[in-house]
C-alpha cells in the first residue's frame, strides 16, 4: 500500500496480503537470518533459556509464560531455526505500533 503521490497523506495505511506472509514466512533471506539467530542463541543453555535470548534480541523483551511455554514446544519439535522464523514473522516485530 502506497499514499497516492499527488496527494498529501500523513500517514500510510497498512495491510497485509496472504502472498506478503507467505512471502515472509517462506523467503530465503528470512530462512538463512532465522538460522543465524538460533545459532547466536544457541549458547544461552536450554531451550527456554534460547527463547529469552532471541526474544530480548528480536523483540528486546522478557517472553510472557504462555508465550515461553508456546515458543518452547514448538522449538523443541520443529527446531530452534524455525521457533525463530515464527519470531521474525510476528506482528510486533512486523509492524511499528
Amino acid at each position: 500500500d502506497c499514499a497516492d503521490a499527488s496527494q498529501l497523506s500523513p500517514t500510510r495505511n497498512v495491510s497485509m496480503t496472504a502472498l506478503q506472509a507467505l512471502a515472509m514466512l517462506n523467503n530465503r533471506f528470512v530462512v538463512r537470518q532465522s538460522e543465524h539467530l538460533a545459532a547466536r542463541v544457541a549458547g544461552a543453555g536450554d531451550v527456554g533459556a534460547q527463547i529469552k535470548a532471541a526474544f530480548q534480541i528480536v523483540l528486546a523483551r522478557e517472553p510472557t509464560a504462555e508465550e515461553l511455554k508456546g515458543f518452547s514446544e514448538y522449538a523443541e519439535e520443529h527446531g530452534m531455526a524455525n521457533g525463530c522464523r515464527l519470531m521474525l514473522n510476528s506482528n510486533e516485530f512486523m509492524f511499528v505500533n
